[in-house]
């Protein structure tokens, strides 16, 4: 527009009104005002007042940061631009500042690295946890089948025995108020680890390369099958025993060899295969036939399942393994211990002049074949040396190995239900799982309860799984030993099976001891003694952990 002109424009009553606006002069963007003025429809003025280019960039600064506002009248900021960050970035406080934190930073990480490494150095080191493979951390338990269980009163135990009672039986049990488990929950209370069946071989028929049992009276393969299923679930590993005849050791196409026993009793689940040859196999055709047979569990099963089964070799073959570092680094032996002088004495004379007390064989499996006198001395002994122990059935009560199992006080005590049964008159009766399981029996004379004390014990203590193996001079007939891991609290085994002794227990700088397990003794579990004064009488049993002096 040029001068005045007029506007039509409609007024709020729709009619035609003119209005009169005068031209806006030109903005002087150094004048530090402009008004633009008019005449509104009723003679009032409108004022606008608009601020300069460099006014209205000064007004949207605030500290340094530009601001807008939106048409809700919300201030939104923005950042330093980048002159203004140069600027700052090249002041000389700011640069004095960014070294100071750097060195700050340098500095700090530095002493971090310092003090982890002062601490790796001088932290005392965690104890050494081997890798146990399952056949080195807990029990085997050595059962005779055929004296164990009978389920189908025919007089003879077999596989269903093991794992289940014949149902006539439970029921003429639940009449007579007695009371029978399965056996699969007996051997995990007992912290079994894995049950072997002593030897198959004579239970086997073939024909040609067929393998079968001969119409046993022990039970079918599919009874064996269910048997280690059953066992299995209960963290239990099932094993057999063999015997390696000379016609085995051949690879022809014709005989079958002990490579295809193995493999029919582990498509069964069999995990463990304990073998004995008589004299008239060669060592070395024995030696090579189980280094072979490891192989075939090795590459056929183990590789698929990661279960580690196991080849071992019996006690009468330990002296030729022993010669050859190829079976030794295969396989595990299963050592003898004490088969000629029975005493207290040869058990820790035998573990230290073999060279089985601590590491100077591979893993040990140990059978041991002594007679103190006294049962929970045996039992004391048998679960606290070095090496995976192997009990017979019935150790847990005190039975000598050999003896059909005496579940209960029935006439045929609990091991079948056959028609006028009876043990045979060589067996030497001791009291039932069944009695010394309940409540009201001294738990004082219990070998069961000793035995169970005994293996919880073995399996909660590191140093008596595998620690070292240190006789103590006590004097007398008491045996007494200290198991030590590095780093971990020893544990000290004391046994008394001949006359009254008093003597000092003490191994070092150990002068105190925590009771784990005793028996005939004035202690309980949890008791602190001083080792300098135990007194371990006839029969006694004392095990302890052992206790750093306080400090002062």
């Amino acid at each position: 527009m040029s001068g005045g002109e007029n506007i039509t424009k409609l007024n709020a009553a729709g009619d035609q009104q003119e209005t009169e606006f005068t031209e806006m002069p030109a903005v002087n963007a150094n004048d530090s005002k402009t008004r633009l003025s008019g005449a509104s429809e009723d003679g009032r003025e409108t004022d606008a007042f608009l601020g300069t280019a460099k006014d209205d960039l000064e007004a949207r600064k605030v500290d340094g940061y530009d601001k807008e506002a939106d048409g809700q009248g919300n201030e939104h900021f923005y950042g330093l631009s980048r002159e203004e960050l140069e600027k700052y970035a090249n002041d000389p406080v700011w640069v004095k500042t960014r070294r100071v934190l750097f060195a700050i930073l340098v500095v700090g990480w530095v002493a971090m690295l310092v003090s982890a490494i002062i601490i790796v150095v001088v932290t005392e080191k965690c104890p050494k946890n081997p890798n146990l493979l399952w056949y080195q951390d807990g029990l085997a338990y050595r059962v005779d089948t055929a004296k164990f269980q009978d389920s189908d009163a025919n007089g003879v135990g077999d596989f269903t025995g093991m794992y289940f009672s014949n149902i006539i039986f439970i029921v003429i049990i639940y009449l007579l108020r007695l009371g029978i488990e399965q056996h699969a929950d007996h051997f995990a209370e007992l912290s079994v680890v894995s049950v072997w069946l002593e030897d198959m071989s004579s239970e086997m028929a073939y024909d040609g390369k067929d393998i079968s049992l001969n119409s046993s009276d022990v039970g079918t393969m599919k009874a064996f099958a269910n048997l280690t299923k059953t066992f299995n679930k209960k963290g239990i590993r099932v094993g057999i025993g063999l015997t390696l005849t000379a016609s085995q050791l051949s690879s022809g196409d014709e005989d079958v060899t002990l490579k295809d026993v193995v493999r029919y009793w582990a498509d069964a689940g069999a995990e463990l295969f304990v073998v004995d040859a008589p004299e008239e196999v060669d060592d070395k055709g024995y030696l090579d036939t189980l280094i072979e047979c490891q192989e075939v569990l090795d590459i056929e099963y183990n590789k698929k399942d990661d279960r580690n089964r196991v080849m071992v070799s019996s006690a009468a073959r330990q002296q030729a393994v022993y010669g050859s570092e190829a079976v030794m680094a295969a396989i595990t032996v299963v050592n003898d211990v004490c088969t000629g002088d029975r005493n207290g004495n040869c058990v820790l004379e035998t573990l230290e002049n073999t060279g089985m007390a601590n590491n100077d064989l591979p893993w040990k499996v140990v059978d041991v074949n002594y007679d103190l006198g006294n049962p929970a001395c045996n039992l004391a002994l048998r679960l606290t040396i070095p090496g995976t122990p192997i009990v017979a059935s019935g150790t847990e009560i005190g039975l000598a190995a050999g003896g059909f199992m005496i579940w209960n006080d029935t006439k045929a005590s609990g091991f079948t239900n056959k028609v006028n049964w009876t043990m045979p008159s060589s067996q030497v009766m001791v009291d039932s799982v069944l009695a010394q399981k309940s409540a009201g029996y001294d738990a004082g004379s219990s070998i069961y309860s000793l035995f169970k004390d005994l293996a919880a014990v073995r399996a909660e203590q590191r140093s008596l799984q595998w620690g070292e193996f240190l006789p103590l001079t006590f004097g007398g007939q008491v045996q007494a030993f200290v198991r030590e891991a590095d780093k971990i609290d020893p544990v000290v085994v004391a046994v008394n099976p001949g006359d009254d002794h008093a003597g000092s227990l003490e191994y070092g700088d150990f002068t105190r001891g925590e009771v784990l397990v005793t028996r005939g003794l004035d202690l309980a579990p949890g008791d602190e003694v001083d080792l300098n004064a135990v007194f371990m009488p006839s029969g006694g049993v004392f095990v302890a952990k052992m206790m750093e002096p306080e400090k002062p």
